[in-house]
């Protein structure tokens, strides 16, 4: 049974994948033609019967920021329990070209909440911070593609422990030994599940 039927919101384009758990799933949009040009991030939630049942589709919140090199809300989303973070590979934080993730969190209300942006503490320019994520439990893994590493390749994968204080935390990054020249780690990740 088809629940609801997605149309472009507003004069949106460039929809971005996106991202889901549980009830709750949201992408980004850029507006090219509204002046000033938009960034919106849109979070949406499946509604349900008195049994359980799914019902239809509601939007939950929208946030938006004007479109710039150092939009928070720019890039692909995922979502894991009441977490739900943008990646910005390519987009400036604080001046540098690193690349971050914003971190947001899904209030009981159904409402986000932006809680901060998330960058490692060895950033550097061209990184790609934020190619790729994957959360397992309380960790959150970051890929950044073009990272330099101990080797003639390039990337690296950051670990980050999210709080129940909402804290951030790095705790360590890893890249394989053995990567060759051209060679990229951390553009995309998967892990299983339990």
């Amino acid at each position: 049974t088809q629940l609801h039927r997605f149309v472009q919101p507003g004069t949106g384009s460039h929809l971005t994948r996106p991202g889901a758990n549980g009830d709750f799933f949201a992408a980004t949009t850029y507006t090219p033609f509204e002046n000033p040009k938009k960034n919106y991030l849109y979070l949406w939630r499946v509604t349900r019967d008195g049994s359980g049942n799914p019902t239809g589709i509601e939007q939950a919140d929208t946030l938006d920021v004007d479109h710039s090199d150092a939009s928070h809300l720019s890039g692909n989303v995922s979502v894991h329990g009441d977490v739900v973070v943008v990646l910005n590979p390519s987009n400036k934080y604080e001046g540098l070209d690193s690349g971050f993730v914003t971190y947001l969190k899904i209030q009981e209300s159904g409402k986000l909440k932006l809680i901060k942006q998330v960058v490692p503490g060895d950033a550097s320019a061209k990184m790609y911070f934020g190619a790729s994520t994957v959360f397992k439990d309380d960790l959150m893994f970051v890929g950044a593609k073009n990272a330099a590493n101990d080797t003639p390749g390039s990337g690296k994968v950051y670990v980050f422990k999210l709080g129940s204080d909402d804290s951030v935390t790095e705790m360590y990054d890893f890249f394989p030994s053995d990567l060759k020249a051209g060679e990229t780690f951390g553009d995309q990740m998967a892990i299983s599940g339990n």
